[in-house]
């Protein structure tokens, strides 16, 4: 969440849980939330996305196994869903 709908930076503890857990990390957009409150809009329409799991195991078998890499690419997937499927 952020209040100009830009994307920040990657948190460490994604990639901690993740991994002392043992489940993959479900990418998730969602669109259309800073409308909900906005008193021009009766009813907002907000869109979410979920993209396939990143699985931990197999981002170790590549080699991107530091905490940084893996919120890293949560975040370009992110990223990637909400240019294609909401712009």
């Amino acid at each position: 969440r952020s209040k100009t709908g830009q994307l920040g930076a990657p948190e460490a503890g994604l990639s901690l849980i993740a991994a002392k857990a043992d489940v993959p990390i479900v990418p998730v957009a969602i669109y259309g939330t800073r409308y909900i409150f906005s008193r021009s809009c009766f009813l907002p329409q907000i869109k979410i996305h979920f993209e396939k799991p990143i699985n931990m195991c197999e981002l170790k078998a590549t080699g991107s196994e530091t905490r940084t890499d893996v919120g890293t690419i949560v975040m370009q997937s992110i990223a990637d869903i909400l240019q294609q499927k909401f712009k």
